[in-house]
Protein backbone atom coordinates (compact mmCIF):
# COMPACT_ATOMS: atom_id res chain seq x y z
CA UNK A 1 0.00 0.00 0.00
CA UNK A 2 2.84 2.71 -0.57
CA UNK A 3 5.33 5.05 -2.09
CA UNK A 4 8.83 5.83 -2.51
CA UNK A 5 11.12 7.24 -5.44
CA UNK A 6 14.46 7.51 -6.43
CA UNK A 7 16.43 9.95 -7.83
CA UNK A 8 19.12 10.10 -10.07
CA UNK A 9 19.12 13.53 -11.77
CA UNK A 10 15.50 13.07 -13.31
CA UNK A 11 15.23 9.43 -12.04
CA UNK A 12 13.36 8.36 -9.05
CA UNK A 13 12.48 5.05 -8.23
CA UNK A 14 9.32 4.17 -6.23
CA UNK A 15 8.53 0.21 -5.49
CA UNK A 16 5.78 -1.66 -3.90
CA UNK A 17 3.10 -4.04 -4.53
CA UNK A 18 -0.41 -3.51 -4.15
CA UNK A 19 -3.07 -5.90 -3.16
CA UNK A 20 -5.74 -6.27 -5.91
CA UNK A 21 -8.59 -7.37 -3.67
CA UNK A 22 -9.19 -10.47 -6.00
CA UNK A 23 -9.90 -13.95 -5.00
CA UNK A 24 -6.09 -14.53 -4.81
CA UNK A 25 -5.13 -17.82 -4.69
CA UNK A 26 -2.42 -18.26 -6.87
CA UNK A 27 -0.27 -21.52 -7.49
CA UNK A 28 3.84 -21.28 -7.13
CA UNK A 29 3.62 -19.74 -10.50
CA UNK A 30 3.05 -16.32 -8.49
CA UNK A 31 6.30 -16.27 -7.26
CA UNK A 32 8.26 -18.31 -10.01
CA UNK A 33 10.25 -14.84 -11.12
CA UNK A 34 13.35 -15.61 -9.73
CA UNK A 35 13.57 -18.86 -11.94
CA UNK A 36 13.13 -17.21 -15.72
CA UNK A 37 15.81 -16.75 -17.79
CA UNK A 38 16.68 -12.96 -18.21
CA UNK A 39 16.59 -11.47 -21.40
CA UNK A 40 19.46 -9.19 -20.83
CA UNK A 41 23.28 -10.33 -19.93
CA UNK A 42 24.26 -9.83 -16.07
CA UNK A 43 26.02 -6.33 -16.00
CA UNK A 44 29.65 -5.90 -14.09
CA UNK A 45 29.23 -3.04 -11.68
CA UNK A 46 30.59 -3.70 -8.27
CA UNK A 47 29.70 -1.78 -5.58
CA UNK A 48 27.01 -2.06 -2.45
CA UNK A 49 23.05 -1.77 -2.36
CA UNK A 50 21.16 -1.32 1.09
CA UNK A 51 17.93 -2.95 1.62
CA UNK A 52 16.44 -1.01 4.90
CA UNK A 53 14.02 -2.35 6.98
CA UNK A 54 11.43 -0.73 9.74
CA UNK A 55 11.51 -3.73 12.19
CA UNK A 56 12.91 -6.83 12.85
CA UNK A 57 9.35 -7.63 14.48
CA UNK A 58 8.30 -8.54 11.26
CA UNK A 59 10.40 -11.64 10.35
CA UNK A 60 9.26 -11.63 6.44
CA UNK A 61 12.34 -9.33 5.97
CA UNK A 62 14.58 -11.35 6.86
CA UNK A 63 12.97 -14.74 5.77
CA UNK A 64 11.68 -13.93 2.22
CA UNK A 65 12.34 -10.50 0.82
CA UNK A 66 16.34 -10.15 1.67
CA UNK A 67 17.03 -13.82 -0.19
CA UNK A 68 15.11 -12.77 -3.21
CA UNK A 69 16.83 -9.87 -3.20
CA UNK A 70 20.02 -11.18 -3.12
CA UNK A 71 18.98 -14.37 -5.41
CA UNK A 72 17.98 -11.11 -7.74
CA UNK A 73 21.31 -9.40 -7.10
CA UNK A 74 23.89 -12.67 -8.06
CA UNK A 75 21.66 -13.14 -11.21
CA UNK A 76 21.97 -9.72 -12.51
CA UNK A 77 25.09 -8.20 -10.73
CA UNK A 78 27.07 -10.94 -9.54
CA UNK A 79 29.45 -8.26 -8.29
CA UNK A 80 27.31 -6.41 -6.43
CA UNK A 81 26.66 -6.75 -2.69
CA UNK A 82 23.68 -5.89 -0.54
CA UNK A 83 23.97 -5.25 3.18
CA UNK A 84 20.75 -5.47 5.18
CA UNK A 85 19.83 -2.61 7.93
CA UNK A 86 17.21 -2.58 9.83
CA UNK A 87 15.46 0.55 11.80
CA UNK A 88 13.86 -1.27 15.22
CA UNK A 89 10.94 0.93 14.00
CA UNK A 90 12.83 3.99 15.01
CA UNK A 91 12.13 6.65 11.81
CA UNK A 92 15.07 9.18 13.24
CA UNK A 93 17.69 5.61 12.92
CA UNK A 94 16.67 5.05 9.40
CA UNK A 95 16.71 8.51 8.34
CA UNK A 96 20.64 8.28 10.04
CA UNK A 97 21.09 4.60 8.33
CA UNK A 98 20.20 6.48 4.99
CA UNK A 99 22.77 8.83 5.15
CA UNK A 100 25.36 6.35 6.52
CA UNK A 101 24.65 4.32 3.19
CA UNK A 102 25.05 7.57 0.82
CA UNK A 103 27.93 8.46 2.69
CA UNK A 104 29.65 4.77 2.05
CA UNK A 105 29.05 5.29 -1.39
CA UNK A 106 25.61 2.63 -1.76
CA UNK A 107 25.21 2.47 -5.43
CA UNK A 108 21.36 2.57 -4.22
CA UNK A 109 18.89 2.18 -1.90
CA UNK A 110 15.35 0.02 -1.30
CA UNK A 111 13.66 1.72 1.53
CA UNK A 112 10.64 0.01 3.27
CA UNK A 113 10.18 3.08 5.26
CA UNK A 114 9.63 3.44 9.02
CA UNK A 115 7.08 6.67 9.34
CA UNK A 116 5.49 8.04 5.47
CA UNK A 117 4.44 10.74 7.04
CA UNK A 118 7.77 12.09 7.73
CA UNK A 119 10.16 10.40 5.25
CA UNK A 120 10.63 12.96 2.80
CA UNK A 121 14.33 13.49 4.55
CA UNK A 122 15.56 10.09 3.11
CA UNK A 123 14.76 11.46 -0.62
CA UNK A 124 16.15 14.79 0.02
CA UNK A 125 19.34 13.41 1.01
CA UNK A 126 19.39 10.69 -1.97
CA UNK A 127 18.50 13.50 -4.50
CA UNK A 128 21.52 15.29 -3.24
CA UNK A 129 23.53 12.89 -4.00
CA UNK A 130 22.36 11.46 -6.78
CA UNK A 131 21.13 7.68 -5.21
CA UNK A 132 18.46 5.74 -6.27
CA UNK A 133 16.31 4.84 -4.05
CA UNK A 134 13.16 2.00 -4.43
CA UNK A 135 10.07 2.81 -2.12
CA UNK A 136 9.43 -0.88 -0.71
CA UNK A 137 5.84 -1.87 0.55
CA UNK A 138 5.57 1.33 2.33
CA UNK A 139 5.03 4.49 1.14
CA UNK A 140 6.27 7.84 1.52
CA UNK A 141 3.83 10.89 1.57
CA UNK A 142 4.00 14.78 2.76
CA UNK A 143 3.94 17.55 1.21
CA UNK A 144 7.71 18.28 0.30
CA UNK A 145 7.35 15.65 -2.38
CA UNK A 146 5.71 17.49 -4.64
CA UNK A 147 8.90 18.76 -5.94
CA UNK A 148 10.91 15.14 -5.83
CA UNK A 149 8.37 13.18 -7.80
CA UNK A 150 8.85 12.99 -11.98
CA UNK A 151 7.41 11.52 -14.61
CA UNK A 152 10.37 8.89 -14.37
CA UNK A 153 9.51 7.58 -11.00
CA UNK A 154 8.20 4.01 -10.97
CA UNK A 155 6.27 2.18 -8.24
CA UNK A 156 6.10 -1.26 -7.38
CA UNK A 157 3.45 -1.62 -4.68
CA UNK A 158 2.69 -4.68 -2.51
CA UNK A 159 1.11 -4.54 0.60
CA UNK A 160 -2.74 -4.89 1.36
CA UNK A 161 -4.13 -1.90 -0.03
CA UNK A 162 -7.76 -3.24 -0.47
CA UNK A 163 -8.33 -4.71 2.71
CA UNK A 164 -9.94 -7.99 0.84
CA UNK A 165 -10.34 -9.08 4.62
CA UNK A 166 -13.27 -6.52 5.14
CA UNK A 167 -14.85 -6.96 2.09
CA UNK A 168 -14.85 -10.94 3.11
CA UNK A 169 -15.98 -10.52 6.29
CA UNK A 170 -18.87 -8.15 4.86
CA UNK A 171 -20.26 -10.83 2.66
CA UNK A 172 -19.60 -13.67 5.20
CA UNK A 173 -21.77 -11.72 7.73
CA UNK A 174 -24.48 -10.33 5.20
CA UNK A 175 -25.10 -13.79 3.50
CA UNK A 176 -25.45 -15.86 6.65
CA UNK A 177 -28.56 -16.41 8.61
CA UNK A 178 -26.41 -16.48 12.14
CA UNK A 179 -26.57 -12.61 12.73
CA UNK A 180 -29.93 -10.71 12.87
CA UNK A 181 -30.02 -6.91 13.73
CA UNK A 182 -31.51 -8.57 17.20
CA UNK A 183 -27.58 -10.11 17.22
CA UNK A 184 -25.73 -8.61 15.15
CA UNK A 185 -21.55 -9.94 14.45
CA UNK A 186 -19.21 -7.94 16.42
CA UNK A 187 -16.67 -6.60 14.93
CA UNK A 188 -13.42 -4.89 16.63
CA UNK A 189 -12.14 -3.10 13.33
CA UNK A 190 -8.18 -2.35 13.85
CA UNK A 191 -7.22 0.06 11.24
CA UNK A 192 -3.72 0.34 9.58
CA UNK A 193 -1.33 2.96 11.30
CA UNK A 194 -2.31 6.54 10.18
CA UNK A 195 0.76 7.36 8.91
CA UNK A 196 0.35 5.15 6.02
CA UNK A 197 0.53 6.93 3.12
CA UNK A 198 -2.89 4.63 2.22
CA UNK A 199 -4.36 4.83 5.31
CA UNK A 200 -7.42 6.69 4.40
CA UNK A 201 -7.70 5.13 1.31
CA UNK A 202 -7.38 1.55 2.59
CA UNK A 203 -10.31 2.61 5.70
CA UNK A 204 -12.42 3.59 2.92
CA UNK A 205 -12.25 0.39 1.00
CA UNK A 206 -12.72 -1.23 4.66
CA UNK A 207 -15.63 0.35 5.36
CA UNK A 208 -16.98 0.02 1.61
CA UNK A 209 -16.55 -4.08 1.84
CA UNK A 210 -18.25 -3.78 5.19
CA UNK A 211 -21.13 -1.78 4.12
CA UNK A 212 -23.68 -4.57 2.80
CA UNK A 213 -23.23 -6.42 6.29
CA UNK A 214 -24.06 -2.96 8.24
CA UNK A 215 -26.80 -1.59 5.94
CA UNK A 216 -28.41 -4.95 6.91
CA UNK A 217 -27.99 -4.47 10.28
CA UNK A 218 -26.12 -8.12 10.57
CA UNK A 219 -23.15 -6.72 11.37
CA UNK A 220 -21.75 -3.81 14.10
CA UNK A 221 -18.39 -2.09 15.04
CA UNK A 222 -16.97 -2.03 17.78
CA UNK A 223 -13.49 -0.98 19.86
CA UNK A 224 -12.68 0.79 16.16
CA UNK A 225 -9.36 2.47 16.07
CA UNK A 226 -6.09 2.46 14.21
CA UNK A 227 -3.34 0.69 15.74
CA UNK A 228 0.27 3.54 16.03
CA UNK A 229 1.98 0.02 14.73
CA UNK A 230 2.15 -3.22 13.42
CA UNK A 231 3.18 -4.23 16.70
CA UNK A 232 2.07 -7.54 18.72
CA UNK A 233 2.31 -5.50 21.85
CA UNK A 234 0.18 -3.03 21.09
CA UNK A 235 -2.17 -5.13 19.53
CA UNK A 236 -2.59 -7.00 22.66
CA UNK A 237 -3.08 -3.95 24.54
CA UNK A 238 -6.13 -2.65 22.71
CA UNK A 239 -7.39 -6.26 22.44
CA UNK A 240 -7.30 -6.64 26.66
CA UNK A 241 -8.85 -3.27 26.16
CA UNK A 242 -11.68 -3.99 24.15
CA UNK A 243 -12.39 -7.18 25.27
CA UNK A 244 -12.57 -5.46 28.79
CA UNK A 245 -15.05 -2.78 27.44
CA UNK A 246 -17.40 -5.29 25.82
CA UNK A 247 -17.36 -7.78 28.35
CA UNK A 248 -15.79 -10.34 26.14
CA UNK A 249 -18.59 -10.02 23.29
CA UNK A 250 -16.55 -9.75 20.43
CA UNK A 251 -17.46 -11.99 17.43
CA UNK A 252 -14.28 -11.01 15.47
CA UNK A 253 -11.09 -9.09 15.10
CA UNK A 254 -9.96 -7.54 11.51
CA UNK A 255 -6.45 -6.69 11.72
CA UNK A 256 -3.47 -5.57 9.54
CA UNK A 257 -0.96 -7.98 9.55
CA UNK A 258 0.91 -11.41 11.48
CA UNK A 259 2.18 -9.34 13.85
CA UNK A 260 -0.38 -8.03 15.08
CA UNK A 261 -2.41 -11.14 15.04
CA UNK A 262 0.14 -12.62 17.32
CA UNK A 263 -0.83 -9.84 19.89
CA UNK A 264 -4.71 -10.14 19.55
CA UNK A 265 -4.21 -13.99 19.22
CA UNK A 266 -2.19 -13.68 22.98
CA UNK A 267 -5.32 -11.62 24.34
CA UNK A 268 -7.95 -13.91 23.18
CA UNK A 269 -5.95 -17.31 24.63
CA UNK A 270 -6.01 -15.17 28.39
CA UNK A 271 -9.67 -15.23 27.68
CA UNK A 272 -9.69 -18.81 26.75
CA UNK A 273 -11.81 -17.20 23.51
CA UNK A 274 -9.47 -18.79 20.86
CA UNK A 275 -11.56 -19.99 18.20
CA UNK A 276 -14.68 -18.49 19.85
CA UNK A 277 -13.91 -14.67 18.92
CA UNK A 278 -12.04 -15.42 15.63
CA UNK A 279 -9.19 -13.23 13.87
CA UNK A 280 -9.91 -12.03 10.24
CA UNK A 281 -7.30 -10.32 7.87
CA UNK A 282 -3.39 -11.19 8.90
CA UNK A 283 -0.55 -10.49 6.25
CA UNK A 284 2.88 -11.90 5.59
CA UNK A 285 2.03 -15.27 6.36
CA UNK A 286 4.52 -16.01 9.08
CA UNK A 287 4.19 -19.56 10.79
CA UNK A 288 2.19 -18.37 13.70
CA UNK A 289 -0.41 -16.86 11.74
CA UNK A 290 -0.72 -20.41 9.31
CA UNK A 291 -0.87 -22.69 11.97
CA UNK A 292 -3.59 -20.01 13.51
CA UNK A 293 -5.11 -20.59 10.27
CA UNK A 294 -5.13 -24.67 10.66
CA UNK A 295 -6.57 -24.43 13.85
CA UNK A 296 -9.08 -22.33 12.98
CA UNK A 297 -8.56 -19.43 15.17
CA UNK A 298 -7.66 -17.12 12.27
CA UNK A 299 -9.99 -17.38 9.10
CA UNK A 300 -7.21 -16.32 6.55
CA UNK A 301 -3.77 -15.50 6.25
CA UNK A 302 -2.36 -13.28 3.10
CA UNK A 303 0.73 -12.81 1.64
CA UNK A 304 2.15 -10.80 -1.39
CA UNK A 305 4.68 -12.36 -4.56
CA UNK A 306 7.77 -12.96 -2.21
CA UNK A 307 10.42 -13.83 -4.56
CA UNK A 308 8.32 -11.63 -7.55
CA UNK A 309 8.42 -8.35 -5.39
CA UNK A 310 12.14 -8.60 -4.62
CA UNK A 311 13.35 -9.42 -7.66
CA UNK A 312 11.71 -6.59 -9.24
CA UNK A 313 12.71 -4.19 -6.62
CA UNK A 314 16.22 -4.90 -7.60
CA UNK A 315 15.85 -4.92 -11.11
CA UNK A 316 13.92 -1.58 -11.26
CA UNK A 317 16.64 -0.47 -8.99
CA UNK A 318 19.74 -1.49 -10.94
CA UNK A 319 17.98 -0.26 -14.20
CA UNK A 320 18.69 3.00 -12.54
CA UNK A 321 21.92 2.43 -11.52
CA UNK A 322 23.14 1.33 -15.30
CA UNK A 323 20.96 1.31 -18.41
CA UNK A 324 21.73 -1.58 -19.83
CA UNK A 325 19.71 -3.33 -17.23
CA UNK A 326 16.13 -2.63 -18.56
CA UNK A 327 12.54 -2.01 -16.26
CA UNK A 328 10.95 -4.94 -15.40
CA UNK A 329 8.01 -5.74 -17.43
CA UNK A 330 6.00 -5.45 -14.39
CA UNK A 331 6.68 -1.97 -13.97
CA UNK A 332 3.47 -1.50 -17.11
CA UNK A 333 0.60 0.63 -14.91
CA UNK A 334 0.15 3.55 -13.01
CA UNK A 335 -0.45 4.20 -9.61
CA UNK A 336 -2.12 7.24 -7.96
CA UNK A 337 -0.71 8.12 -3.72
CA UNK A 338 -2.58 8.91 -1.32
CA UNK A 339 -0.98 12.30 -1.93
CA UNK A 340 -1.98 12.88 -5.19
CA UNK A 341 1.57 14.66 -6.16
CA UNK A 342 2.07 12.98 -9.06
CA UNK A 343 -0.25 14.09 -12.04
CA UNK A 344 -1.77 10.92 -13.47
CA UNK A 345 0.01 8.66 -11.02
CA UNK A 346 3.29 7.06 -11.28
CA UNK A 347 4.51 4.01 -13.18
CA UNK A 348 3.57 1.38 -11.14
CA UNK A 349 3.39 -2.59 -11.30
CA UNK A 350 0.63 -4.09 -9.47
CA UNK A 351 1.65 -7.46 -7.69
CA UNK A 352 -1.39 -9.88 -7.13
CA UNK A 353 -1.91 -10.98 -3.11
CA UNK A 354 -2.21 -14.71 -2.40
CA UNK A 355 -4.73 -15.41 0.12
CA UNK A 356 -4.47 -19.08 2.22
CA UNK A 357 -7.91 -20.69 3.83
CA UNK A 358 -6.78 -23.66 5.89
CA UNK A 359 -7.96 -26.02 3.24
CA UNK A 360 -5.82 -24.56 0.24
CA UNK A 361 -2.50 -24.39 2.58
CA UNK A 362 -1.35 -27.14 0.54
CA UNK A 363 -1.84 -25.73 -3.19
CA UNK A 364 -1.00 -22.24 -1.66
CA UNK A 365 2.14 -21.74 1.09
CA UNK A 366 3.40 -25.45 0.64
CA UNK A 367 3.43 -24.80 -3.19
CA UNK A 368 4.70 -21.91 -3.10
CA UNK A 369 7.69 -22.97 -0.80
CA UNK A 370 6.82 -20.50 1.91
CA UNK A 371 6.82 -23.63 4.34
CA UNK A 372 6.83 -27.19 4.41
CA UNK A 373 4.30 -29.39 6.05
CA UNK A 374 6.65 -30.73 8.29
CA UNK A 375 7.57 -26.74 9.47
CA UNK A 376 3.61 -26.32 10.07
CA UNK A 377 2.91 -28.94 11.54
CA UNK A 378 4.64 -28.20 15.07
CA UNK A 379 4.21 -26.87 18.26
CA UNK A 380 -0.11 -26.58 18.67
CA UNK A 381 -0.32 -26.55 15.10
CA UNK A 382 -0.13 -30.47 15.53
CA UNK A 383 -3.68 -30.46 16.44
CA UNK A 384 -4.78 -29.19 13.26
CA UNK A 385 -6.80 -32.12 10.96
CA UNK A 386 -4.70 -30.82 8.10
CA UNK A 387 -1.63 -32.21 10.58
CA UNK A 388 -3.13 -35.50 11.69
CA UNK A 389 -3.37 -36.55 7.39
Amino acid sequence: MLNVLVPKGARFVCLLSISLGLSMSLSSASVAQESEPMSFAPIQDEGTIFFLTPGQSSVRWVRHDTPSMRAALARIAPNMTLEVLDAAGDSNKQQTQVEAAIASGAKGIVVVVVDGANAGGILQAAKANDVPVVGYGHDIMGENLEGLLSAHITTLMAENYHVPHCVYVGKKVAESDEWTAADPFKLALFNIPTHSGTAKIAYQNCMAGLKPAIDAGKLKIVCEQALPDYTGATAQKATEQCLTSQANDVDGFSVGNDDQADGIYAALAAQELQGKTIIYGGYDATLTGLQRVLLGYQDFDTYPPFREMGSVAVQALLSKVNSAVPMPKEVNTRYLNAQKVAEGGVPAAFLPDTRAFADTIEQTVIADSLFTKEQLCTGMASAADFCKK
